[in-house]
């Protein structure tokens, strides 16, 4: 390994396009693939990339050879991964969000978190009208509450901002439209999800709900209707 290898990568520490030089690599015993330590050229930084080897072929040898695929960082670790439990096209939409403030790139970041807000909508079943009136709509139906009304407006009024003004976004800001659009996914599609399911739990638990166990005396007929049918 020469000691000037880089890997174009954007850094996690410093979200700067970066020629990071190769510092240390080990071959996964199992996995086909390859860990590389790397350190940043623009903030003087570590990070760990993982990186696939792919089959490729090789036209001047005119034969197959392997060669390192695109990396993925694995530490620092910047973002978590969204909930299974949101819709995947969601998922989708939010994580070109994430990768344009990566690239810092704010007003696109904006522009895509608007976007991720506007299919949210449609996913339930408000796809027509204004954005802004959809989402007033989200609270009547009891999907989200005002507060998070109130965050989608000023998230959607950002990424107005962004396509059709040609304003431009400031990294804080975009940093917290990504924040408040993941908080507002997690909400509809996962914490909602649990308390609907710990309430189901707690009324089976407590005798009042479907499936909670029937006590023998609840079939057995009073001496008073007993008395009753003779």
């Amino acid at each position: 390994m020469s000691g000037n290898e880089t890997v174009a990568i954007i850094c996690p520490n410093c979200a700067k396009p970066s020629a990071a030089v190769v510092v240390g690599r080990r071959k996964h015993d199992v996995a086909d693939g390859v860990a590389s330590f790397l350190w940043c050229d623009e903030c003087d930084n570590g990070l760990v990339v993982w990186q696939e080897l792919d089959l490729y072929f090789d036209a001047r040898k005119g034969d197959y050879d392997l060669r390192l695929g695109t990396p993925h960082v694995w530490w620092p670790e910047v973002d978590r991964p969204l909930s299974a439990a949101i819709p995947q096209d969601l998922r989708d939409t939010h994580l070109e969000a994430r990768k344009c403030f990566h690239a810092t790139a704010y007003s696109a970041t904006a522009a895509m978190v608007r976007k991720t807000i506007e299919m949210m909508c449609g996913d339930q079943g408000l796809s027509r009208g204004r954005l802004v009136d959809r989402l007033q709509k989200l609270s009547e139906r009891g999907i989200v509450d005002a507060r998070m009304v109130e965050w989608m407006q000023s998230l959607r009024s950002l990424g107005n901002n962004a396509v059709h003004a040609g304003g431009s976004v400031a990294k804080a800001d975009a940093r917290d439209a990504l924040d408040l659009a993941e908080a507002i996914l997690d909400y509809v599609y996962v914490f909602a999800k649990k308390f609907k399911d710990f309430e189901a739990r707690q009324a089976v638990q407590s005798g009042h709900g479907p499936g909670a166990p029937i006590e023998v005396s609840e079939l057995r007929p009073s001496r008073d209707e007993a008395e009753a049918t003779q």
